[in-house]
């Protein structure tokens, strides 16, 4: 699958659209709630602080980071490539979730 940025962009902002929407519609979870009133509060949060916000709402089954590799996107497509693949294997590294931008959890529901 080759990298189409404006296909990606696309994405993102509908995705992020979507996710607003859940805000305003009521839609959203008490976890959900709860986990976005407490991060907004943070300028920083780590994965262990995270972990005990969303832990009493369920298991959590993934945690990946994204935001590992803080460098410009390089013009050839074949290394771009390779440095999306790489930041897609570290960031679903347990560990490297403090590293990352961003932080993403699945949740399973208790």
């Amino acid at each position: 699958m080759a990298y189409d940025p404006k296909q990606t962009a696309a994405y993102f902002d509908d995705y992020g659209e979507r996710e607003w929407r859940r805000f305003e519609d009521g839609t959203n979870t008490p976890a959900s709630l709860e986990v976005s009133s407490a991060l907004s509060a943070a300028l920083h949060t780590r994965w262990r602080e995270l972990e005990e916000l969303l832990s009493p709402h369920g298991e959590i089954v993934a945690a990946p980071a994204a935001g590992l590799l803080k460098i410009e996107s390089p013009p050839e497509p074949e290394l771009r490539d390779l440095l999306v693949r790489l930041e897609l294997d570290l960031g679903a590294q347990r560990g490297a979730v403090d590293g990352g931008e961003h932080m993403l959890a699945l949740l399973r529901k208790s």
